[in-house]
């Protein structure tokens, strides 16, 4: 068989014709929006360029000048706002620290001793509270003497009571925020 014979040719000149046409709109949009972009940066560098070249009246800078005063009045009042806020948040992560500890301490305590009061003031732990055993007690003291951040164990007064309890009052000094947990 032979090969195909187009008999038609005005379906190829038509396909020739369309392409160029679809081509041609196509480059053609292609420039006008590079024309487009080109005209709109040019005119956004023209206002630029007028901006930097305009001197601002003596009225304005004095405006200028005070608008500055009130912003570096309002900086310096955030920056203490924000100084404010770190203090609370590092109090904050030190009661947490220490909250976690005392936990940790009650976990440790042994079922013979409790306490009757727990106060906390200028980096000094006071314990007051009752024990059944004195063996209890120095057990306990030994716990606390490990604690980390616990400094100095100022046992103070420990007498038995009407119940046949051992009474005791202890004085912990805290070393700085940064001893470690347990």
């Amino acid at each position: 068989m032979s090969g195909l014979i187009n008999l038609l040719p005005w379906r190829a000149q038509r396909l020739k014709q369309r392409m160029i046409l679809w081509t041609s709109l196509f480059l053609a949009g292609l420039i006008t929006i590079a024309a487009v972009c080109g005209t709109w940066r040019g005119y956004i560098e023209y206002c630029l360029e007028q901006g930097r070249l305009v001197q601002p009246s003596p009225q304005q800078l004095k405006t200028l000048r005070g608008d500055n005063a009130r912003q570096r009045q309002r900086l310096d009042e955030l920056a203490v706002e924000h100084q404010q806020r770190l203090a609370t948040r590092k109090a904050q992560a030190t009661f947490q620290r220490w909250g976690q500890r005392l936990e940790q301490l009650a976990a440790q305590l042994p079922d013979a001793v409790w306490f009757t009061a727990l106060r906390f003031d200028a980096g000094r732990l006071e314990i007051t509270g009752k024990s059944l055993t004195s063996e209890a007690l120095s057990q306990w003291a030994e716990t606390l003497k490990a604690l980390p951040g616990a400094g100095m164990l100022h046992q103070g007064a420990t007498a038995r009571d009407s119940d046949g309890a051992w009474q005791f009052h202890w004085s912990l000094t805290l070393e700085p925020d940064d001893a470690p947990t347990l």
